[in-house]
C-alpha cells in the first residue's frame, strides 16, 4: 500500500481539523476547505501547495520576500491585536468572508512589540497575550497567512505612501483591505481611514471599515 505524499497527509488533517473545529460551519464551506487543499495539492506540486491549508507566519516581509506567496493577490487587514477581542475577531472574520468570496487568501499583518512599548514606553503597557499566544489564536480564527513585522522607531516614521506601497501593495497585491473604525498608520498616525479610501479608489482595490462591535 502506497503512503500519501507528507503534504497530502498534512491537508487531509488540516481539512479534519478545520471540520472539528468549526462545528457551526455550513457543508459547503467545510467541502470547499477541502477540495481547495485538494485542489492546491494537485495544480501547484512544486510550490508546496499547502500554503492555503495551514496559517503560515513569517516574521516581517524580509523573511517572506523569498516565498512564493509573496505578491500573490489577498484580502489584508492590520492591526496589533493584542487580546485577539469580539472586536478583532469580527475584523478577522470580515476579512476571511471576502477572501472566500473572492477566492484568494486572507492575511493578517500585525507587529511586534506592540508600538506602544516603542513608542510611548512610559505608559508601562501590560499585554493581554503574549506573542505565541496571538498566533495561537489567529490559527484557530483560520487566518492563511499572519505576518508579524518587527516595530521600531525608524518603522513608525514610514510616510503613509511609503507604508501602503510597501507594506501593503507590493507584498500583499490585495483584491481588498479590511480595517477597524479606529484604525491609522505612518509617522504621526497620519494615515487616516480617508487616505485608504481615496487611495483605493484611486489604485483600484476594495476598501471596508467594520464598526465597532457593540456587546
Amino acid at each position: 500500500m502506497r503512503t500519501a505524499p507528507i503534504a497530502q497527509q498534512r491537508a487531509t488533517r488540516k481539512s479534519t481539523a478545520l471540520i472539528r473545529r468549526e462545528r457551526t460551519t455550513s457543508v459547503r464551506q467545510i467541502l470547499r476547505a477541502i477540495t481547495l487543499c485538494s485542489n492546491t495539492l494537485e495544480l501547484c506540486p512544486r510550490r508546496e501547495a499547502v500554503y492555503l491549508c495551514f496559517m503560515r507566519v513569517f516574521s516581517g516581509l524580509s523573511e517572506m520576500e523569498s516565498s512564493p506567496l509573496y505578491g500573490a493577490r489577498s484580502v489584508v487587514t492590520i492591526g496589533n491585536f493584542d487580546g485577539v477581542h469580539p472586536g478583532h475577531q469580527q475584523l478577522i472574520h470580515r476579512t476571511q468572508e471576502r477572501a472566500r468570496e473572492l477566492d484568494v487568501r486572507s492575511v493578517v499583518l500585525t507587529f511586534e512589540p506592540h508600538p506602544l512599548f516603542v513608542l510611548r514606553p512610559d505608559l508601562k503597557l501590560r499585554r493581554l497575550f503574549d506573542p505565541a499566544d496571538r498566533q495561537e489564536q489567529m490559527e484557530k480564527l483560520g487566518v492563511d497567512l499572519l505576518v508579524i513585522e518587527p516595530f521600531s522607531r525608524n518603522f513608525s516614521q514610514l510616510s503613509p505612501e511609503q507604508f501602503l506601497g510597501d507594506m501593503i501593495l507590493r507584498p500583499f497585491q490585495p483584491v481588498a483591505l479590511v480595517v477597524g473604525y479606529d484604525f491609522s498608520f505612518g509617522a504621526n498616525r497620519t494615515g487616516s481611514i480617508e487616505f485608504l479610501k481615496a487611495q483605493s479608489e484611486l489604485l483600484g482595490f476594495e476598501f471596508e471599515v467594520v464598526r465597532p462591535v457593540s456587546v
